[in-house]
């Protein structure tokens, strides 16, 4: 019987939870995944960029720590110098005045 079977077809299309539409649901997982990756891009970025910041720094330390070790080397140079030429002037001096 046609008639009692769209009967049927409506009395059960009234029950039926209708879905988005498949364009709306595509748009919105499309939107979803774009601002997903848009994220991870600007992530990426602001990652690189502590990277970078980070390997000026390790090369700025390593530098100062080089100049650091080179000015004392200097400076114990400089100071050694410095006692030696007293030393000597002491002992110059004892030998003119011991005569």
């Amino acid at each position: 019987n046609p008639r009692a079977s769209k009967d049927s077809k409506s009395s059960l299309m009234s029950e039926i939870i209708m879905e988005s539409n498949f364009d709306d649901i595509v748009e919105y997982l499309v939107s979803l995944m774009l601002g997903q990756r848009i994220y991870e891009v600007f992530g990426l970025s602001r990652l690189s960029e502590f990277a970078a910041r980070f390997v000026h720094l390790e090369e700025s330390s390593q530098k100062l720590e080089k100049m650091d070790e080179k000015m004392k080397l200097e400076y114990f140079r400089a100071r050694h110098e410095k006692v030696d030429c007293t030393m000597r002037e002491l002992f110059a001096g004892r030998l003119l005045h011991a005569k």
